[in-house]
């Protein structure tokens, strides 16, 4: 098998693979996506050439500048490939699939492997590197939070009036007030932006007094973007109280 990274390609079975997976969830617990590291262990050998001169030190030397200089790059397509180098496995990973690209996250090191003599740098040098990365599944609403304020109780508007000499004086100002129902809240769409909810009591609505806000994406990479946020707010106002219902709470479907 041929390990390749964009159009660098390791030597036939130069290098052996370790994949980890972890789950991300949503604040809903439902799956959206996972980030995969793949750890590769891989030796580099120089050999004689073909005219039969012995590989040296600084043979090696270039094959690990070549090494190195090959994973500074991020989003490339790397993976296993048949002994032919072209046929890809199943185990090849497209980086224009991924949720922000493929990044390299720990570039190569170099440690001494299982070998006895002491041969590390003398025809070979053994290494490891980490790749990351992030897959996304499913869309709709991520994050969802509302409240809903309410102020007064329609009750007698009175108040302290001040006096040149003496303590200031209770002075009823209004035999009956109103009720204000203040609702506001916020969400935040996967791929888009979540529809805002309607007010509760939409009968007693102050028109002039709405808000809805819509925010960019919060997350974003360059290879894609998510997170998008809905804020509202509405002011009601009435001379009875409203029977307060509760709120309509967005359906959470899994994916």
């Amino acid at each position: 098998m041929i390990f390749k990274y964009g159009s660098y390609a390791h030597d036939q079975d130069e290098v052996m693979v370790r994949t980890s997976k972890t789950a991300i969830m949503d604040r809903f617990q439902r799956r959206m996506g996972e980030v995969t590291e793949y750890t590769i262990f891989g030796v580099s050998q120089v050999a004689d050439n073909v005219l039969g001169q012995e590989a040296t030190q600084a043979d090696l030397t270039t094959k690990l500048i070549e090494l190195r200089e090959a994973y500074t790059l991020d989003y490339q397509d790397f993976g296993l490939y048949l002994n032919d180098g072209t046929t890809p496995t199943e185990h090849v990973v497209v980086s224009a699939n991924t949720f922000g690209g493929v990044k390299v996250v720990s570039p190569p090191a170099f440690i001494n492997g299982p070998w006895t003599g002491r041969i590390e740098y003398l025809n070979r040098r053994t290494y490891y590197l980490v790749i990351r990365t992030e897959t996304r599944t499913g869309s709709g609403l991520y994050e969802w939070n509302e409240r809903l304020t309410i102020r007064g109780t329609g009750g007698e508007k009175w108040a302290y009036s001040g006096q040149e000499l003496g303590s200031p004086q209770r002075q009823g100002l209004q035999a009956l007030t109103t009720y204000q129902y203040i609702q506001e809240g916020s969400c935040i769409g996967r791929q888009d932006w979540e529809a805002p909810p309607n007010p509760l009591f939409p009968l007693i609505e102050h028109g002039d007094q709405r808000v809805r806000v819509f925010e960019s994406a919060k997350d974003i990479t360059v290879q894609g973007s998510e997170m998008y946020g809905t804020g509202w707010r509405y002011v009601m106002e009435a001379i009875a109280g409203q029977d307060q219902s509760a709120f309509i709470i967005p359906t959470v479907e899994d994916f």
